[in-house]
């Protein structure tokens, strides 16, 4: 008889997400980040281990053309076919953006995800993003052998929001070596102070994986019902306190659960390493 909960597509695909990014983690290491990432729930060790052994196995087969960097002269590859020539000034410029600020190029997933989703926005660094996060993704889901499905994703992009799963894969790449994603996080935060929560704060210094875990948990706070009870100068005040909350245990985190008290926000599992 099977022994403890069944692990979900969802979570196969997050175990995998995290190895991809940290392919030098132990079990234990990714065990405890997909914890965090999943509100304090998550499958044993042993599980883990399991799963890890079928993902790196999936992994040796894959095709990896896929996932090497794109230049004009791949489009003669199999792999960018469906990569039309109405893209190609597009895909350039965002290639030219990446270059000009020293960051990571593309590769040829990316590109395809690009030529896809170029016709829904002329922001270049949003176009970008999104691209990273379908390619990442999608990549996940090959490893983990699960199918991709990004209903969620699809439905931010036509209201603008920012749905849990972009905010967890945010969270769990390796932001100190890929400054893209650290910019992009900073301008996440921003927009959602302003057009979320409705306060326009000073700039603040944050570092790593700070912003995205203060994504992650500015965007509970309007969840709360209590929330929308307190004064401005309450909520700014509790918005500065959470800043330095997440700074401060970026590397081992856990939820501020005296911030969630103070708000109101409920939650049954408290993520820990």
């Amino acid at each position: 008889m099977a022994k403890g909960p069944l692990i979900t597509d969802e979570t196969k695909r997050l175990i995998a997400q995290v190895h991809l990014e940290h392919s030098d983690w132990r079990a234990q290491d990714v065990k405890n980040e997909v914890k965090r990432l999943s509100d304090g729930k998550g499958p044993g060790l042993s599980a883990v281990q399991k799963e890890l052994t079928k993902i790196r196995a999936r992994f040796q087969q894959m095709n990896r053309s896929p996932d090497r960097l794109w230049n004009l002269g791949s489009l003669n590859d199999n792999d960018s076919t469906d990569i039309h020539a109405d893209s190609i000034p597009i895909l350039l410029k965002v290639l030219d953006r990446r270059i000009q600020r020293k960051r990571t190029p593309l590769t040829v997933r990316e590109a395809k995800w690009i030529a896809r989703l170029h016709y829904i926005t002329s922001d270049l660094d949003k176009l970008s993003l999104y691209a990273q996060f379908y390619a990442a993704e999608e990549r996940a889901c090959e490893a983990a052998g699960v199918t991709f499905d990004s209903i969620e994703m699809d439905i931010s992009i036509i209201y603008g929001q920012l749905p849990l799963v972009f905010i967890r894969w945010l969270a769990s790449t390796d932001v100190a070596k890929d400054s893209e994603k650290k910019d992009a996080g900073e301008v996440l935060a921003h927009n959602i102070e302003v057009e979320i929560l409705g306060h326009r704060l000073e700039s603040v210094e944050l570092s790593g994986k700070a912003w995205f875990w203060y994504i992650y948990e500015l965007l509970r706070l309007p969840t709360s019902q209590k929330w929308i009870t307190l004064s401005k100068e309450k909520q700014e005040s509790i918005i500065l306190c959470l800043q330095k909350y997440v700074n401060d245990h970026q590397e081992n985190y856990s939820h501020p659960m005296e911030i969630y008290e103070e708000v109101g926000i409920q939650i049954k599992h408290e993520a820990k390493s």
